[in-house]
């Protein structure tokens, strides 16, 4: 398609260089931006580093350039916005995983959650999840495609069976398996 990048979306650059003017014998010379009130991409983020007079890092100052067809300003400051304090709280605590920095500002959690408990900290993986499911629910069902329906309990055989079956293969863990099937039980029973 020729509305879009054909290799990516989005650039973030980090311009970290601290002089980056030249050097011309009788002349000044600056860099200047060019404003070409055009988009290279659908959201562009350019991060330019900072310097005090001592030469030690002193911040970062932040563009975004957007394509107007597919953001509006108050989503792309609201991306800045986040962006902002991901950059604050993992600079406060840097040991920290980034997945556990906080994006949301003062009231957004409580909208999004709209009076529903926040969920656990750690959620399980979905094999746990699904065998504690098998495990309440056995005889509920869990598939229904056109003619066929299992239970969870049907579903969680069939998966074994499976699963048993790759093993005496020697399929192992981290090994990749393709698959080629229509949309069947079959495809569920796989995942």
């Amino acid at each position: 398609s020729l509305a879009r990048h054909p290799l990516f979306q989005v650039a973030m650059v980090l311009q970290s260089n601290t002089g980056g003017e030249p050097e011309l014998s009788g002349l000044r010379a600056e860099a200047l931006p060019a404003d070409t009130a055009v988009a290279k991409f659908d959201l562009n983020v350019t991060l330019e580093e900072f310097f005090g007079p001592d030469g030690e890092p002193a911040g970062l100052d932040c563009a975004i350039d957007y394509a107007t067809d597919l953001f509006d300003r108050e989503t792309v400051e609201a991306v800045a916005a986040r962006f902002g304090r991901l950059l604050t709280e993992m600079t406060a605590r840097p040991e920290q995983r980034i997945g556990r920095a906080d994006l949301l500002a003062d009231g957004e959690r409580a909208a999004l959650l709209g009076g529903h408990r926040p969920l656990p900290a750690e959620l399980p993986l979905v094999p746990d999840a699904f065998a504690a499911q098998v495990a309440a629910t056995p005889d509920l069902t869990a598939l229904v495609l056109g003619e066929t329906r299992l239970t969870y309990a049907e579903l969680d055989a069939r998966a074994n069976r499976l699963a048993h079956g790759l093993t005496a293969a020697g399929i192992g863990p981290e090994d990749v398996v393709a698959l080629a099937l229509p949309r069947s039980a079959r495809t569920v029973v796989s995942q």
